[in-house]
């Protein structure tokens, strides 16, 4: 079975048990701290309560075809606009994290951790205005692995947690991992 068909299916399983009342794909958990936050498993599939979260580039050049990463996946199924580089775009949010302006470090930490958490605040404004939707954000990296945009998991959670966390925002099965551990 290719990955199209793979994802295909998985998304009709989990689509048909959520239509029953069973949600094997989501849940709850509490850091060291006391706070609770959501998290996903497996992967985020277009519902009607859903916006998908990607890290964008402030061009809005979101990927194309089979190695486009999340930000084609947006564009296919959650309806990103291409030109668009941030925001609520269908039911896709973008979050600019990487300038593919920039060249120096091959495009790696071309935007400010600094720029990324503001966009993030930005975001947790937009996701407390709809209280009814859903902002899955598409990271699922583990804490040292690096990303497209150049930083680690680790280095992307820190940045989601440095404003306090809307209750319906949704962090993926590996950054709970890491979040648990902070």
């Amino acid at each position: 079975m290719d990955k199209k068909a793979s994802r295909e299916l998985l998304k009709n399983l989990f689509s048909a048990l959520d239509k029953m009342g069973i949600n094997l794909s989501e849940g709850t958990f509490t850091d060291r701290k006391g706070t609770q936050y959501h998290y996903y498993t497996g992967l985020i599939t277009p519902q009607d309560d859903t916006i998908f979260v990607f890290g964008s580039n402030p061009e809005g050049r979101h990927g194309r075809g089979e190695k486009a990463g999340s930000s084609g996946v947006a564009v296919r199924e959650f309806g990103a606009i291409r030109g668009v580089g941030e925001g609520l775009q269908g039911r896709s949010y973008a979050i600019p994290t990487k300038d593919l302006r920039v060249r120096r470090n091959n495009g790696h930490k071309s935007i400010s951790p600094e720029q990324i958490t503001e966009s993030i605040r930005k975001m947790y404004e937009v996701a407390r205005q709809m209280p009814d939707k859903k902002f899955k954000v598409a990271y699922h990296n583990g804490a040292d692995k690096v990303t497209r945009c150049g930083y680690t998991g680790l280095e992307l959670v820190k940045m989601f947690l440095a404003h306090p966390v809307p209750d319906n925002v949704y962090f993926s099965a590996a950054w709970r991992r890491i979040i648990e551990g902070l």
